[in-house]
């Protein structure tokens, strides 16, 4: 009695095999760029904001943020309220939108301009305090030599200041690190209290 044979493989079937294959990797890349886009798209849509960083819940904790006198041209300091949230990062991130967004006090005068954001900050192990700004702070800031000292000062006190945790501020634009904001003061390595 012969062997019987196997099915001999119908070429129909394999290449129903390999279309639904293709089709299905297809789908997947699809997917993943669909992903992509969505989750670029969103992060442009929506800058960072204060609500993103706490729930209103936390204990609130004082601090101080550095500005200027309007009519002196001095430095002026303002007590503010943050919220203390368990991370270190977010409580840091208050301070600089509080920053950002200027003084509530009367007589006060900010020292960045409007229209810049924080893109990110990050806080590194040995006391370095890495902060990312739009391109605004470069763009749109006024310049002069008063000008630029004062918006390093404030920024650099006001987080060394909080926090014990920070010693240095590294200043960012977009992701890089750059020479100056105006021109005036080189920025390209961490600030530090002691240099103002």
């Amino acid at each position: 009695m012969p062997e019987p044979q196997p099915n001999p493989p119908r070429p129909g079937r394999f290449f129903a095999k390999a279309a639904l294959a293709v089709l299905v990797l297809a789908l997947v890349v699809l997917a993943g760029l669909w992903r992509h886009y969505r989750a670029g798209e969103e992060g442009k849509a929506k800058p960072r904001t204060a609500t993103d960083l706490f729930s209103g819940r936390e204990p609130k904790m004082a601090v101080r943020l550095y500005f200027v006198s309007a009519d002196k041209g001095t430095l002026a300091v303002e007590s503010r309220d943050i919220f203390r949230t368990a991370s270190l990062v977010n409580q840091v991130k208050q301070v600089v939108l509080d920053l950002l967004k200027g003084p509530q006090e009367k007589g006060l005068a900010g020292v960045f301009p409007p229209g810049v954001q924080l893109k990110e900050l990050f806080l590194g192990p040995d006391g370095l305090c890495v902060v990312d700004f739009s391109p605004e702070v470069q763009s749109l800031h006024p310049g002069g030599t008063t000008g630029e000292y004062m918006t390093l000062y404030c920024l650099v006190h006001s987080l060394a200041g909080n926090f014990a945790q920070i010693q240095r501020v590294q200043i960012m634009v977009d992701g890089q690190v750059v020479d100056s904001l105006a021109g005036h003061f080189d920025i390209a390595a961490p600030l530090t209290v002691n240099d103002f």
